[in-house]
C-alpha cells in the first residue's frame, strides 16, 4: 500500500503583499512581491546582496522550511492516528484480540510563520520590478532579484 501525499500551502504575505526569501549562499533575507513573483514563474532568482542565482524553491527562509516540516509531521501523525483507529476498530470485532489504544499523536496543523515588516522597498530600473531589502547590510548596492543586474 503506497499513498502519495501531496500538500500545497500558501505562505502569508506582509501587509504590502511581499513574501520573505533567504539566499541559500549568503543567508541574506529579502522580500519579493507575490504578484510579481507569480507573473515571473519559472525564472531563477538572484540574491540582491551576493548576486548568485538559483531556483526560487532554494530561497525558502528557515522559518518556512521549519513550517513545511511541521505540516508534514502533522499530516504523517494524522495518518498514523487514523491507521491505529482503524486497526482498533477492526480488532474490536474479534473476541480473541484485545487492543488498548494509547494516546493519539499530536496532529494539529501549525500556524504559518508571520512575515516581518522590517525591510525597505526599492525599485529596480533594469526591469521595473521591486523588492524589499535590508539597505545597511547590502551596502547600498543591490542585484536585481529577477534579472541579476547590479544596481548602483
Amino acid at each position: 500500500m503506497t499513498d502519495n501525499i501531496e500538500h500545497r500551502f500558501e505562505r502569508p504575505t506582509d501587509s504590502d503583499g511581499y513574501l520573505s526569501f533567504q539566499c541559500p549562499f549568503c543567508a541574506y533575507r529579502f522580500e519579493l512581491s507575490a504578484a510579481e513573483l507569480t507573473a515571473a514563474e519559472g525564472v531563477e532568482l538572484y540574491c540582491p546582496a551576493c548576486g548568485l542565482s538559483n531556483t526560487p524553491d532554494t530561497f525558502a527562509t528557515d522559518e518556512v522550511k521549519q513550517y513545511a516540516l511541521e505540516v508534514a509531521k502533522s499530516m504523517i501523525y494524522g495518518k498514523i492516528n487514523t491507521m491505529f483507529d482503524d486497526f482498533a476498530r477492526t480488532a474490536s470485532r474479534n473476541k480473541n484480540i484485545t487492543v488498548k489504544r494509547g494516546s493519539r499523536l499530536p496532529d494539529k496543523v501549525p500556524s504559518p510563520p508571520a512575515e516581518p515588516e522590517d525591510l525597505s522597498e526599492v525599485s529596480f530600473t533594469c526591469c521595473g520590478h521591486s523588492a524589499k531589502v535590508d539597505i545597511p547590510s547590502a551596502a547600498g548596492s543591490f542585484y536585481c532579484p529577477y534579472c541579476g543586474v547590479k544596481q548602483p
